[in-house]
């Protein structure tokens, strides 16, 4: 599995294929912080959502594509993204993180709604501006 970085995508693949999405969602973050060398702040700022290596991104989500029959997967995210008009919120309601009043819990299982897995660090609290910029932006590089 290709990485720009010599990140090691073996749990991630093992743990999708077991379908072990909530796990898969928490290894899911680790590698992201490893490959964008955030591990010791936790999170992602902007800055570093611009030149995420955009081979990892595509690693990643082929991995999501591949054990969930095209249900999960930052292309699949940023396909309903771009439906809803690039409307975060739009987008959220469509995914069922939330609706209008609250946040949801999340399902960790392929009966979940299309495009509801991963959900990132990136994509829990980053709004229109800066998720909506990583996958325009990111995937934007990614054919």
């Amino acid at each position: 599995m290709a990485s720009e970085v010599g990140a090691d995508y073996t749990q991630l693949q093992n743990l999708l294929k077991a379908q072990k999405y909530k796990e898969a969602n928490q290894e899911t973050d680790r590698i992201m912080l490893f490959v964008a060398r955030r591990e010791k702040e936790g999170w992602l700022d902007i800055k570093t959502m611009d030149i995420f290596p955009c081979q990892d991104l595509r690693t990643i989500d082929q991995l999501w594509l591949q054990n969930s029959n095209g249900r999960f997967g930052f292309s699949v995210q940023k396909e309903i993204y771009n439906r809803k008009g690039k409307s975060w919120v739009n987008f959220a309601e469509q995914v069922e993180w939330k609706n209008r009043l609250e946040w949801k819990e999340m399902m960790f299982e392929i009966r979940a709604p299309k495009g509801h897995l991963p959900r990132t660090m990136i994509n829990l609290w980053a709004g229109d501006s800066i998720w909506g910029g990583f996958l325009d932006l990111r995937w934007g590089g990614v054919p």
